[in-house]
This record gives structure tokens, C-alpha cells and sequence, in this order.
């Protein structure tokens, strides 16, 4: 009965008008069902040790990082008094309830940690104990692991699978567990400055437009503002860059003054600055801003090119608004990109939010890796029309390992209490974690 039923809600579904749109999310679904049979590559006789020495490993990574971050009392939890003194010692801004304690809050936690890579290290230290989840992926017999990638599940339109199931959704550090068989290499490519580039085409804005294009919109800004001389560079203008890209990242958060003045550890004038030349730099996109907004509460929904739509009630918050039609035309250029990649027989093993995990023998993955970055390239012309979006490529052949820049440290740090805690695999030759990573 409820096959009956099926098709007289497929006939339905065939008379309205946004049909080749619905096609367009089943051919997605259909693409992404065989990415999740795929599954990602693991380096399961290390993911072993690390869930059967999960104790050791904690207790050793604590002694180490009280070297660091003298924030942990002798019990191992963390201390909001050590912690005052430690933001005293290094000369940092935090945020402070109204009481006038420090805001603790992981939210506060995660926005400090965007500007401040320090904090975000602090952040996996502060939560190893409850975020040590390594046991919690579901590897099969061929050391693969999969997860449902429950599409479509945001609001934005974008993949949201479990945060202690999928690895990419993890503490950065677990990414290292990726590791391609033998014989095989996996590509990580990712749609560089992604959200920068859509927003750039979406408002036609020309200045943001060549920012994007000059391939490092950070210090574009800087020198169209007139705070970079034309010759400057990233090392020459470090400071300056580092200034500006907090000001870029923060409008991109929907971030106002308060905030970008924690993150830089400047005045609020300073960061009140920053933003005011965003304004007049970019004046086309904040017009745009504005016309979206203006529509959005007026008409009471916001809808992408095709038709990923928002439903606008009086308790939307306004950077919700200003923030979706970037985030789901990223969705949407995600989506496009599986699809034709699935159809032309390219292995997906994962999605990544602006970026996508494939798989290749190793004499092949040069060639498949181009094609990727092709396709990709493909569908950010056809889905913005006026700008083609550059992607980053990063491939690993075996026997090396997956590494996020954000996680090696922690990496190595769950490493060597690994080997401290004087563990040898049967499996491993006699070759320790650590060696076998290098």
C-alpha cells in the first residue's frame, strides 16, 4: 500500500513547476548513496591502539599540555582562574558575562578560536576527555568508514552528518586516521576562498570581484583600502594581512565590532575602522546586503538560483539572512559537483562542505584529480555565472597519511603518548605509531 501510495505522490509531484529542481536533488541523492557505500580509507591497526590505550593517552596529553596551558587544576579540569591568569600573561581580550566572570561558553570558545589558532589547540585539549570519540566510528571489515551524510538536513541545504561519526565533522587531529591502502591515493580538493567568491558574484560587486581574482582577497583588500602599498606581500605585510582577513572573516561570521575587536586584540575603534573600510570598499556588496535582507523580511523567504529556499519568520535572526545565500549556493555548487563526479565514475569517498575527498590508484589519481578540479571549476561557472572559482589539491599516496595543519599538533601529541605509553602493534613489524606516520 504505501508503494500505491508513492506513486500517486510521484504523479503529484510530476505537475509542479519546480520538477527539474527536484530531479536535480534526486540525482544528488541517488550520487551520494554510492559515495556512503564507498566510504572513507582508515588506518585501522593505529585507530585500534588509540581506543585501546584511550587512558593512557589522556592522562599522558594532560602532563604535557600543563607544560603549556597552565589552566588545568591537579584533577585535570579546567580552571576558570588559571585561565583569567593566563589570558592576563598573554595580553588577551575575552568576553565577560555581565556579571563579570569570563564567558566560557564553547561558542565563545570556537569565535576566539577563528582568529586566535592558540585557543583552538586549547579547545581539543580542554575537550579530549569528552571528545575522544575514536571507538564511536564505524569501520567495516575492509577498514572503511561510513556514516549516513543525512543530505539536505541543514538549513542551508548542506550535508549534516553526526559530529562523533563522521571524521571530517571531528577534532581536526582524528583526520590523520585517513590513510589510503595500498596502492591506492586519495585527493582532498577544496573550492579555495569559496564563500568570498559566491559573495563576490551574487552582489557583482566589482572590487570583491577582483579581490577574488587576485588570489589572496586578504591583502587585496588591504591595498584597496589604501593600507598596503600595490608591491606588498604576504610576508612583507603579515600584520596588516592578518588584520584584514579578521575584518573579512568577521563580516563573513556576521560579526560586529565587539567581536572583531576581541579577535584582533585591538580598541573597538580599531575594529569599528576595519569595518568602516569594508563598507566603502565594497559598498556594492553592502547594497546588495541590504536588498536582501529588505526582501527577505518583506516577502518572507529567500530562495537560491535553484530554488533552495528559506522560509523568513519575525524571529530570523538578520545574519542568518545575510549569510544563507552564500552558504546554500555553496551547498548547491557541493551538490552539482558529486553528481556529474559519481556519473563520469570518479570514487567519492566523502563530502566536505566546500570540498571533496576522492579516491584513485596511484598511477591514475594525477589524472583524476584534474578532472575534478575541472568539474569543479565547471559547476562554480554554471552555478555563478560570472566568476569561475579556483580549488586547492592535495593528494596522498600510500603508505602516507592524511594531515590537517589544524590537528598536527594534537596529532603528534596523541602520538607520542602512544609510543610513551611503550604500545607496539603485533601488526605493525615492530614499527611504532609514530615512525609508521612519518
Amino acid at each position: 500500500e504505501d508503494v500505491l501510495g508513492t506513486e500517486v505522490l510521484f504523479t503529484k509531484l510530476c505537475e509542479l513547476s519546480n520538477i527539474d529542481e527536484a530531479i536535480l536533488h534526486g540525482r544528488y541523492m541517488s550520487a551520494l548513496s554510492q559515495v556512503e557505500a564507498v566510504g572513507i580509507p582508515i588506518d585501522k591497526t593505529t585507530m585500534q591502539l588509540l581506543v585501546e590505550n584511550e587512558d593512557k593517552i589522556i592522562a599522558n596529553v594532560f602532563e604535557k599540555i600543563r607544560e603549556v596551558y597552565d589552566v588545568f587544576s591537579g584533577t585535570g579540569s579546567f580552571s576558570s582562574a588559571l585561565f583569567e591568569k593566563y589570558l592576563i600573561k598573554n595580553k588577551m581580550s575575552w568576553p565577560r558575562l555581565s556579571s563579570g566572570r569570563l564567558d566560557l561558553k564553547e561558542d565563545v570558545f570556537k569565535d576566539m578560536a577563528k582568529f586566535r589558532p592558540e585557543i583552538k589547540e586549547l579547545i581539543y585539549f580542554r575537550e579530549l576527555k569528552n571528545k575522544y570519540h575514536v571507538g564511536k566510528f564505524e569501520i567495516g571489515k575492509d577498514d572503511r568508514l561510513r556514516t549516513m551524510l543525512s543530505p539536505f538536513r541543514s538549513v542551508t541545504g548542506r550535508n549534516q552528518p553526526s559530529s562523533n561519526k563522521f571524521i571530517f565533522n571531528s577534532p581536526s587531529w582524528m583526520r590523520s586516521l585517513i590513510k589510503p591502502h595500498e596502492g591506492k591515493a586519495i585527493c582532498y580538493i577544496d573550492w579555495s576562498q569559496q564563500e568570498f567568491g559566491i559573495a563576490a558574484s551574487l552582489s557583482k560587486d566589482a572590487n570583491l570581484l577582483t579581490a577574488y581574482e587576485s588570489g589572496d582577497p586578504y591583502l587585496a583588500f588591504a591595498k584597496q583600502a589604501g593600507a598596503a602599498p600595490e608591491w606588498a606581500t604576504k610576508q612583507s605585510h603579515k600584520e596588516v594581512r592578518d588584520k584584514f582577513k579578521a575584518c573579512v572573516l568577521a563580516v563573513q561570521y556576521g560579526m560586529g565590532a565587539d567581536s572583531l575587536a576581541l579577535n584582533i586584540q585591538q580598541p573597538v575603534i580599531k575594529a569599528k575602522e576595519l569595518l568602516d573600510l569594508h563598507h566603502s570598499t565594497y559598498k556594492t556588496f553592502w547594497q546588495w546586503i541590504e536588498k536582501v535582507v529588505d526582501f527577505a523580511r518583506l516577502q518572507g523567504f529567500l530562495q537560491t538560483r535553484y530554488g533552495w529556499r528559506i522560509l523568513i519568520t519575525p524571529v530570523t535572526k538578520t545574519t542568518t539572512i545575510k549569510n544563507f545565500l552564500m552558504q546554500a549556493t555553496g551547498a548547491e555548487m557541493l551538490r552539482a559537483a558529486i553528481t556529474l563526479l559519481v556519473e563520469q565514475g570518479v570514487v567519492v569517498c566523502a563530502p566536505v562542505h566546500d570540498a571533496i575527498l576522492i579516491e584513485d590508484n596511484i598511477e591514475s589519481i594525477d589524472n583524476t584529480a584534474k578532472l575534478t578540479q575541472d568539474v569543479m571549476a565547471e559547476v562554480s561557472r554554471i552555478v555563478l555565472g560570472n566568476i569561475t572559482l579556483k580549488t586547492d589539491c592535495d593528494i596522498i599516496k600510500y603508505p602516507y597519511r592524511f594531515e590537517d595543519p589544524r590537528g598536527k599538533a594534537m596529532w603528534e601529541n596523541i602520538l607520542s603518548a602512544l609510543e610513551q605509553s611503550q604500545v607496539v602493534s603485533q601488526g605493525n613489524n615492530g614499527v611504532t605509531p609514530e615512525q609508521q606516520h612519518l
